[in-house]
């Protein structure tokens, strides 16, 4: 019996439309990015932080190695996430681009703008902070996939709180563990257990929000 593994030689090339619009143009270009990062990958990943993302405060050093084995990257910079995925591409003319795709378990599909996504996080960003959640603060994200689920985690991460998405079969006791005080995203209309002294509805709470937010500028290894 032959020890040889089965190999597959056969190679797909995409079409040259695909090719044109793409970051990486061939497995020529592919193999250079992996001889770059070989051989400096200091560089390599400080390049590529400062083409891809917009700091606040530019970092000096890409990963500082004091703490080993834990490490720290580009720890002296401060960025926003929430700003480099949306206010980045909005300010690039890419407002009407489609952001998010959402196809419901109906079937019906919603197509949400870089702007229209832009808004609707400035919105719930300021609910947040109107109920006194900021920087450092913990978020429990317990919610369908949704638009909405999105918007609210892209919020969180504008105000540099952070968020923890619960797992949506933990039982009764496992959420009241993880969850004191409730915003609700009304989604079906159907009636539910309410105590008014904890809960809020989220279309309530961002009707009266501006949609201007300005972001909140955190360290990069502060926590998302």
């Amino acid at each position: 019996m032959s020890s040889e593994s089965p190999q597959e030689l056969r190679t797909y090339e995409p079409p040259a439309s695909v090719v044109a619009g793409a970051r990486i143009s061939g497995m020529a270009a592919y193999r250079a990015l992996c001889d770059e990062a070989a051989r400096d990958f200091e560089g390599y990943w400080g390049r590529l932080a400062r083409e891809f993302l917009t700091w606040k405060t530019p970092f000096t050093r890409v990963i500082d190695r004091s703490g080993a084995p834990i490490y720290k990257w580009f720890d002296d910079g401060t960025l926003n996430v929430s700003y480099n995925c949306l206010d980045r591409n909005v300010e690039r003319g890419l407002g009407d681009k489609t952001a998010i795709i959402f196809e419901a378990d109906d079937g019906a599909v919603t197509r949400v703008s870089y702007a229209e996504l832009l808004a609707k996080v400035g919105r719930i960003a300021n609910a947040l902070k109107a109920r006194g959640v900021g920087k450092g603060d913990r978020v429990v994200i317990y919610m369908p996939m949704s638009v909405e689920g999105v918007a609210v985690m892209q919020a969180c991460a504008r105000i540099g709180a952070t968020h923890s998405v619960v797992f949506g079969g933990f039982s009764a006791q496992s959420l009241r563990d993880r969850i004191r005080d409730v915003v609700v995203y009304r989604r079906t209309g159907g009636a539910i257990a309410w105590n008014p002294q904890r809960d809020r509805w989220l279309h309530d709470e961002v009707a009266q929000q501006s949609a201007d937010c300005e972001p909140e500028w955190v360290g990069a290894e502060h926590p998302l």
